[in-house]
């Protein structure tokens, strides 16, 4: 969720600011193009699924948009706070299998904008069966193929609370902080390989044409699962 947000408060600034210093731009000619923000995530394994997102964004926002990844459509787009077009593609099933090359097609009323990306292998993650709060936690994982960056997410969980951990990062492990595990009880992670740029200010996107922005590509499998037990200290 918290780097869902942080991907909306990008697209948000953009489409109400425009262009500036802190955000790379495809140039003055391009300036006025939507802004494209594309994820897919696949997991195979015992529970296979597909689950892709889009979001398009601009002043003014496009009045028609028809998206697709190597010609599979996404859902017709909704209207969303900003003024922001969202679109989904999900299925019970691992549409494409790692290696293949996917492209990332977006046609609104303004031209028609593509990127590419390539399915990576999915890691296989380790981690210690219990940690003592106050402690950090050393998760590590497997060199993937085409994989640009890891991504980390895990959550906490205890009677009602939750806490929840992640990260991007290029390196095959990363370490969480004391202070990111400020509770104890039951860790549940995974970590997924990504094709593709981070979304970030000031970061260069892979989206080109009539639009600019950023797709990107995860794999995970069952193996690329962690737990973790948060133990209180012992008095």
């Amino acid at each position: 969720m918290a780097r869902t947000a942080g991907i909306l408060t990008l697209l948000l600034v953009v489409a109400f600011a425009g262009c500036s210093d802190d955000i790379t731009c495809p140039g003055d000619d391009g300036s006025d193009s939507p802004f494209v923000t594309a994820h897919v995530r696949q997991r195979g394994g015992e529970r296979p699924f597909t689950a892709a997102s889009l979001t398009v964004g601009g002043d003014p926002v496009p009045s028609t948009l028809v998206a697709s990844v190597n010609y599979r459509e996404y859902d017709e787009e909704v209207l969303i706070e900003g003024p922001l077009l969202y679109a989904t593609l999900d299925d019970s099933a691992v549409i494409w299998q790692p290696g293949t090359p996917c492209t990332l097609r977006v046609s609104t009323d303004i031209g028609f904008a593509h990127a590419p990306a390539v399915v990576p292998t999915a890691p296989v993650t380790a981690a210690p069966a219990t940690v003592t709060l106050g402690d950090s936690l050393l998760v590590s994982w497997s060199s993937s193929d085409d994989a640009d960056f890891y991504s980390l997410r895990a959550v906490v969980r205890a009677d009602d609370d939750s806490l929840v951990v992640t990260a991007s990062v290029e390196d095959t492990f990363y370490t969480i902080q004391s202070d990111e595990l400020s509770m104890s009880g039951a860790l549940e992670g995974v970590v997924s390989a990504v094709s593709g740029p981070l979304p970030e200010v000031g970061a260069e996107g892979n989206v080109t044409g009539e639009g600019w922005g950023f797709f990107s590509v995860s794999f995970e499998t069952d193996e690329s699962d962690f737990s973790t037990s948060v133990l209180e200290p012992v008095e």
